[in-house]
């Protein structure tokens, strides 16, 4: 596929296609870009101009052998992860800039989303600024308590993945039955503490069952209220209208009281993650 075709993507569409690109092929280029994202034509610029670094190095070496490394450190440090970049969203941008299918995905989209917000922000006009800033802060609030729900979720969700809730039940059911046969005292105080610990178990695999499900509701919360945010600014700038300014206002305030309802959630949660780790 031509290379002019995957420059006809919308600015949103480029940006989404490098993150996902360098999620892929480059992680340490990917943590970079989730702050950055640069659209095509701005990551050309950075790496013609990265490209020039390198041709600079290569000349300095040709004069200079004690300098010979410059240029190979160059190459691999600053040229090649953005080489690999490149040819690989050039190589795959249909799949690549395709509705999100992974929960590295919802990364991704929650990045551009809290980065279009971000664009949108520096837009505003100087009347605007003490809104901007107030605004700002409690986006990059959002967006932490995002970071910390996945985390959060990720960790939740290896804890159910080390057994089921099945084989719990069994384990119980199991030394139940032993008990009811069992006619030693100093074995049945065993079965008993050991049923004890497995109904422990079993209580804390259904808490962090339901906390996965929380936890994922917190998120999908957090990038609705993002979502509406970007919406009230788009209307803000193309109008400028005390109407919209209202509903602009009521935007943020919504989003000052989610992060307040996220702190108490976070709370929350690292105390059932400490439970949870006990089993």
């Amino acid at each position: 596929m031509p290379v002019d075709r995957v420059f006809e993507l919308n600015e949103e569409q480029q940006r989404r296609l490098i993150l996902r690109s360098a999620r892929e092929v480059a992680p340490k280029q990917y943590r970079l870009f989730l702050s950055t994202q640069p659209s095509l034509a701005e990551m050309e610029r950075d790496f013609r101009r990265r490209t020039g670094w390198y041709v600079a190095g290569s000349v300095v070496g040709l004069f200079s052998p004690c300098l010979l490394w410059v240029a190979p450190t160059l190459w691999f440090v600053t040229v090649a992860p953005l080489r690999k970049v490149r040819g690989h969203a050039i190589r795959n941008w249909r799949t690549l800039v395709g509705d999100p299918v992974t929960p590295e995905d919802a990364e991704v989209e929650v990045a551009l989303l809290a980065g279009g917000i971000r664009r949108q922000l520096r837009r505003l006009t100087h009347e605007h600024h003490a809104q901007r800033e107030r605004v700002t802060e409690e986006l990059q609030r959002a967006e932490k308590h995002w970071r910390e729900f996945k985390e959060k979720q990720s960790q939740v969700e290896a804890m159910l993945r080390t057994t089921t809730l099945e084989s719990l039940e069994y384990r119980r059911s199991e030394i139940e039955a032993r008990i009811e046969l069992e006619e030693d005292h100093v074995v049945l105080a065993s079965l008993r503490r050991r049923l004890s610990a497995v109904s422990g178990q079993i209580e804390a695999f259904r808490g962090l069952d339901r906390w996965s499900s929380r936890l994922d509701a917190a998120m999908l919360e957090c990038t609705e209220s993002l979502q509406e945010l970007r919406c009230q600014l788009t209307l803000l700038s193309a109008s400028g209208t005390a109407a919209y300014q209202a509903a602009y206002q009521a935007a943020s305030e919504d989003l000052r009281d989610l992060n307040q309802h996220m702190s108490a959630t976070q709370a929350a949660s690292e105390e059932v993650l400490r439970l949870g780790a006990a089993w």
